[in-house]
């Protein structure tokens, strides 16, 4: 990956800075928080009391403008004014090459290193240049500028600066550091060639010391082709020093890998050690820092970040994770993903554990909006199916039907990721949208940039009450490449969170037949020739309604407290002994029908009516069969969807009546119709959601 590391090394600072403070204890979630909403500067640094902050300025089209310097003495909460330290003008001519200005220039992998043996501070980065249509040179030279002269501090002029022209013939690229037996060391990757260079700075860490690179370290695949590396990141343990790696991939997901020596000079292994998943998480090693206790224990943890601030995440949205390092053996290293990482800085202790997602909830139906495609493969728990869009412009939403409200806290995800018949998982970095809502309504609860991660990765969202999930493609940028494409697609979605039940004004199970009589609350209007009685079905106790009579009818009906809102939901499962026979379901509100459903004796179809009986048929229906009927209704929309068996079959009808409350359900025979029996039961009314 290539290496834009601006705006990242100070979020480590900020997290530990806290430590010196009453607080003893950070939480870092990994929820793809950008870190310019944390900071603005490169790295921190505490010397004396003092705390300096660095940060790099650029000119809109990229090019290198000027340091600044601020400084804070009240443990980070306020900064002074910045202060240049070096500018574009610094820069001019102070190289081999005489004839390039260099003030057109633009720098990346920013260092700020103390010299051990001076304790004075010098800024190291990489440097490319700028042409006049402001296109990269790709020179990756070295820049070095340091503060010099007795008696001043990190906030002074760095008048001391020098670019150091393809470092013994090498390209320099991202830089690592360490300090070993009080000398200071970079580790340049060199990804023209596929080599990290271990390059030995003087003892005032002024300049590369001559006579070519202490070490030059090169790794090939099985294949015997070359592992280029590159984001070199160096830390100490158990004896050792590990260096954690990134592949050369434009930026690409990859496998990181790591090497160890017992020391700088070596030797360092002549393989390289997986580690992470296969993708790094989706980012790319920035650094390994040690968190140590305070309290005297001596134990101490080491803490991994990685940046996802790579064109596969949108140019500069900068972004980061942080994971625990674990050591199996003195040489075996781990580390594992997680939603939330917890520092303890009194114990010197780095925890990773996963929020509380809940249980998966059930999908009873997808829905891909406008469009018919099947998309069973989003939710059949097999990693290997996929829905793809397969570039269409208008197919950007889906939406997953939970069968009832639910309180939902994450949804998980494997998005699609074979373009062109190739598998590549950062080619495309789609911004997605999730709501959650009544099916009518939805209300907003994340929109951002999801990485095209090669495993099921969680999304977290904060807590909501919903039916409905609604999945939506904002943009997809093209990774490396300009503009935009409309791909969509995932292998699985799953929806995390706990089942909501809440209380309902109505429930009527019938599970007490021997009486024969209604229980407490139904009122029934019948003719001659008709009854209304409880009976024992093969589900238990059921309502039965039975007519025998051309010119009368049964009705049973049962008041309520009136319900209304932007979710009121009435169930109730029915069996019918003839489609076709005129027996309804109506939902009232005081005299006014505001939802009729009819046996239809015209369609011979299940159909809903208008306040003038207008038929429109909804769906088939056979005899003798127990059916589950659902609607979710709106009152404040006058508007309700239709479920039948947990599958959504018409949405977004009209009350036949306007209202805004439901009082009243009645279940009734057709007056000209006779030999019908209808069966009802666990008929279950609920009120608006708080």
């Amino acid at each position: 990956m290539k290496s834009h590391r601006r705006n990242l090394c100070l979020i480590i600072c900020i997290i530990l800075s806290a430590f010196h403070s009453q607080v003893s204890i950070a939480r870092i979630e990994n929820n793809g928080k950008t870190l310019n909403q944390i900071t603005d500067f490169n790295k921190t640094t505490q010397i004396k009391g003092t705390w300096y902050g660095l940060k790099l300025h650029e000119t809109p089209s990229g090019a290198f403008d000027k340091f600044t310097i601020s400084t804070s003495t009240d443990n980070k909460t306020t900064w002074s004014t910045p202060t240049v330290v070096l500018s574009n003008e610094d820069l001019t001519n102070k190289g081999e090459d005489q004839h390039e200005d260099y003030t057109r220039s633009k720098l990346a992998a920013v260092k700020w290193l103390m010299c051990p043996a001076t304790g004075n501070l010098s800024i190291w980065a990489k440097r490319h240049g700028i042409d006049s249509n402001n296109k990269i040179i790709p020179r990756k030279e070295l820049l070095r500028a340091a503060v010099v002269g007795s008696g001043k501090t990190p906030a002074d002029r760095y008048t001391d600066s020098i670019i150091i022209d393809l470092p013994y013939g090498n390209v320099s690229g991202d830089l690592g550091e360490i300090v070993e037996d009080g000398k200071l060391y970079l580790a340049s990757a060199d990804t023209q060639q596929g080599v990290v260079h271990i390059l030995e700075l003087n003892d005032e860490c002024s300049d590369i010391k001559p006579n070519g690179p202490l070490l030059s370290l090169q790794w090939f695949n099985d294949d015997n082709s070359i592992d280029h590396r590159e984001a070199p990141a160096i830390f100490r343990e158990n004896g050792y020093l590990f260096m954690m790696t990134s592949g050369k991939t434009g930026w690409r997901p990859n496998q990181h890998k790591y090497t160890y020596a017992p020391s700088v000079k070596g030797p360092w292994t002549d393989h390289l050690i997986p580690i992470s998943d296969s993708t790094a998480y989706h980012s790319q090693v920035f650094g390994v820092k040690r968190i140590r206790s305070s309290n005297g224990s001596g134990h101490s943890s080491l803490l991994f970040s990685g940046t996802r601030n790579a064109a596969t995440w949108n140019g500069k949205d900068n972004r980061n994770i942080w994971m625990p390092l674990y050591f199996n053996t003195d040489t075996n290293l781990a580390t594992n993903y997680y939603d939330r990482i917890t520092l303890d800085e009194e114990k010197g202790t780095v925890t990773g554990y996963q929020l509380d997602h809940g249980t998966q909830l059930s999908i009873k139906n997808t829905v891909l909006q406008g469009f018919q495609d099947d998309v069973t493969a989003l939710t059949d728990n097999d990693l290997s199916t996929f829905w793809y869009n397969n570039n269409h412009s208008d197919k950007k939403t889906l939406t997953f039907d939970l069968g009832e409200a639910q309180r939902i806290k994450a949804i998980k995800l494997k998005q699609f990721d074979q373009y062109n018949n190739k598998v590549d998982v950062s080619l495309r970095t789609p911004r997605l949208k999730v709501e959650v809502g009544n099916g009518q309504t939805f209300t907003p609860v994340f929109e951002d940039i999801v990485g095209s991660i090669n495993w099921l990765q969680t999304i977290n969202l904060p807590e909501a009450h919903g039916q409905y999930l609604r999945l939506s493609l904002i943009e997809n940028h093209k990774g490396n490449s300009s503009g935009t494409t409309n791909d969509f697609g995932f292998y699985e979605v799953e929806i995390w969170g706990n089942k909501y039940s809440p209380s309902p004004q109505l429930h009527a199970g019938f599970d007490t037949p021997e009486t024969g009589t209604l229980p407490q609350g139904w009122e029934v209007i019948r003719s001659s020739g008709t009854s209304a009685s409880v009976i024992k079905a093969d589900i238990g106790g059921a309502l039965q309604l039975q007519d025998n009579n051309n010119n009368g009818r049964v009705v049973a009906s049962h008041t309520l407290t009136p319900q209304k809102g932007a979710r009121v939901e009435a169930t109730l499962r029915f069996k019918y002994n003839t489609s076709g026979s005129g027996d309804y379901i109506r939902l009232m509100s005081g005299k006014k029908m505001l939802i009729n459903i009819v046996n239809s004796v015209k369609h011979r179809k299940l159909a809903i009516t208008d306040n003038r009986f207008n038929e429109t048929a909804i769906a088939s229906i056979n005899n003798d069969t127990w059916y589950k009927l659902r609607l979710v209704m709106n009152t404040d929309a006058n508007t309700y969807d239709i479920f039948l068996n947990d599958r959504l079959i018409w949405g977004g009808a009209h009350f036949a009546e306007a209202a805004s409350f439901i009082d009243n359900i009645r279940i009734g025979t057709a007056t000209k119709e006779s030999g019908s029996v209808a069966v009802y039961d666990d008929i279950m009314i609920h009120g608006p959601i708080q």
